[in-house]
């Protein structure tokens, strides 16, 4: 084998050699011999000696030397040996002696090389790490404008189950926003962290009010709301002071496009408690209330036609005759696309209900499943004649978690906060691959 074909079949067993460390020029087959070019450095020389000792370990596994038992160096024979060679070509020959477990070469013999396999570093992106805890929707609590757009988000593809996710962001001349504020970068990252989900966020704004910086839009696709078509079914719209009654005519056109079942986030910058009955002329539901500190952000649902039959199906842990009904439900292939199946958990703090509800949902006729979860010992019981439960369904949301307070919400998945070091007396390391 010459140079290239050494390196490519050492590239397919995952090493990676560049510059001097290439400098084996030809080698059997078997690995026993061949010839390496003297470069003037020690450290290339031996590392391509222990090259041709792993070509000819017969196995396209990945090892790397942990062990040499002995190096010996023979400065003055070495020099001798490179007096001799060619001086446009120095390659000094060299020999894997398996039965005496030698390598050598020139003035140079290495003895007792122990190699080990080590898996392969799969290629992945950089993990997210979250944590998943109950987030109440209408508290006004305080949280960033990336958190709140993100528990948006989850919301919005809990109840549209869909891989291919389309949003728009409307600013306009009066909107006092900077680029590192706008909310369409932010929905670019956050989709992208999810699994599958196909993104195609849009940004509709005046002309060369946002060009200073490529890199924050790079996947951004600025468009007139306009030339939107409504077959495009928008998921989630995002504006700025679209309670307003100076805004009424863009919230409008946010309406026409917006997809059956869609979502509105409006970013209010002076928001007064009396806004909240805005939506309801446009046939809009509240879902969730934020707070960033300088706005609060309001996620609106576009309301659907309320469902002409419902079921509840009570669930618990200790027996499953709910199962052949919820069942029975599913399989009415005629009646269920107008039917609402809602499954009730009460008085179970360990229930399985969301992530029963979550594979669902998945199923053919799973988006008629709705879910309701008590974690209220002192709540009422469960009735759609209490307010208490009717007024939450009415929003059709797919999970609805109870907490004490009467405090709706649900929940989700959050960046966890980057931890902060600290000095320590002590530190314990640990090498996991052992190698040279």
């Amino acid at each position: 084998m010459n140079t290239k074909d050494i390196y490519k079949e050492l590239r397919l067993r995952g090493y990676q050699y560049s510059g001097m460390f290439r400098s084996l020029k030809s080698a059997s087959k078997s690995g026993n011999k061949g010839h390496i070019a003297w470069m003037g450095n020690w450290v290339t020389f031996l590392d391509n000696m222990l090259q041709i000792m792993i070509l000819g370990i017969d196995t396209k596994a990945l090892f790397v030397p942990t062990k040499i038992r002995k190096i010996v160096i023979d400065t003055k024979l070495h020099q001798q040996e490179i007096r001799k060679l060619n001086p446009e070509d120095r390659q000094f020959a060299v020999h894997v002696y398996k039965d005496m477990d030698a390598i050598i070469a020139g003035g140079v013999e290495i003895r007792g090389v122990k190699a080990t396999a080590i898996p392969r570093r799969l290629t992945s992106g950089d993990p997210v790490l979250e944590e998943y805890k109950f987030v109440a929707h209408r508290d006004r609590a305080q949280v960033s404008l990336k958190e709140a757009i993100s528990l948006s988000t989850q919301i919005m593809l809990e109840y549209h189950q869909t891989i291919h996710v389309k949003t728009i962001e409307l600013i306009d001349d009066s909107d006092d926003v900077t680029e590192d504020k706008l909310a369409s970068p932010m929905l670019t990252e956050i989709l992208g962290n999810l699994p599958l989900i196909q993104s195609k966020i849009y940004l509709s704004a005046p002309s060369n009010r946002f060009n200073g910086n490529d890199d924050l839009l790079s996947n951004v696709t600025a468009i007139d709301i306009n030339n939107i078509p409504k077959e495009e079914n928008i998921l989630l719209a995002v504006g700025i002071g679209l309670l307003s009654v100076s805004k009424n005519h863009q919230l409008d056109k946010i309406l026409s496009k917006l997809k059956n079942g869609g979502f509105i986030l409006t970013r209010e910058k002076s928001f007064k408690p009396e806004n909240l009955s805005i939506p309801s002329k446009y046939n809009l539901d509240v879902i969730l209330e934020k707070n960033t500190g300088e706005e609060t952000i309001i996620l609106l649902k576009k309301k659907k036609q309320l469902c002409r039959k419902t079921e509840i199906i009570r669930v618990n842990n200790d027996e499953f005759t709910w199962l052949e009904k919820l069942n029975s439900f599913m399989n009415l292939e005629n009646e269920i696309a107008d039917m609402r199946i809602i499954l009730v958990s009460e008085g179970d703090l360990e229930s399985g209900l969301l992530g029963f509800v979550n594979c669902l949902r998945k199923e053919p006729g799973g988006e008629v499943i709705r879910s309701i979860l008590i974690q209220d010992t002192k709540a009422p019981k469960f009735s759609l004649q209490n307010p208490l439960y009717s007024e939450q369904l009415q929003l059709d949301l797919p999970i609805n978690v109870l907490k004490p307070g009467k405090i709706w919400g649900s929940y989700r998945h959050q960046l966890l906060s980057s931890l902060e070091p600290k000095l320590v007396h002590h530190a314990y390391i640990d090498q996991m691959v052992r190698s040279m």
